[in-house]
């Protein structure tokens, strides 16, 4: 749900420590330091297999053996994600989960009641091409960032209440 004043209370960004993903964490992590809102990142894995855990595992110091674990890949992604908003004084929540990344974004963002979700550039039609499949009911605002090449960034669509609209709301 939004504040009364229509700011956001709750914003879900997805990463994979991609460029385009660094640039929607930094969005978010804006908008969240903006509107005093809680950030919440979420990044996908799949766990580390057996094999490369125990032979990590073998390899390592003993002091740090269990550190090593099947999420410390996304763990990492996750806390250099995370660090910038920290630093500004945003409220970060992360969220490493095991899956699809755009079911682990819309899962984790249906969970906390999210008000906004803020995806990077994903693939040929981006992370909008779901559609209706935007499946968190309780109205929040999904909002797609594409850098521009002159830097700049724009919000090119956005999905709200499980309809789609597209089209461009300007560059800041």
């Amino acid at each position: 749900t939004r504040t009364e004043d229509g700011l956001f209370k709750r914003i879900v960004v997805g990463t994979d420590g991609s460029n385009t993903a660094t640039q929607a964490v930094e969005k978010a992590t804006e908008l969240a330091k903006l509107t005093g809102a809680e950030l919440n990142i979420v990044s996908a894995f799949e766990p580390v297999s057996k094999s490369r855990l125990a032979e990590e595992q073998r390899d390592a110091p003993e002091d740090i053996q269990y550190e090593i674990s099947p999420t410390e890949d996304v763990n990492l992604t996750l806390e250099a994600a995370a660090a910038p908003g920290r630093k500004e004084g945003v409220e970060v929540m992360i969220h490493p989960v095991q899956g699809d990344p755009s079911d682990a974004i819309l899962n984790t963002a249906e969970k906390i009641n999210a008000d906004l979700v803020v995806v990077g550039r994903r693939g040929r039609g981006g992370f909008l091409g779901r559609g209706g499949g935007f499946g968190c009911g309780h109205g929040a605002v999904l909002a797609e960032i594409r850098a521009q090449e002159d830097g700049l960034t724009s919000i090119v669509g956005w999905v709200e209440r499980s309809e789609t609209h597209h089209g461009s709301s300007g560059r800041d």
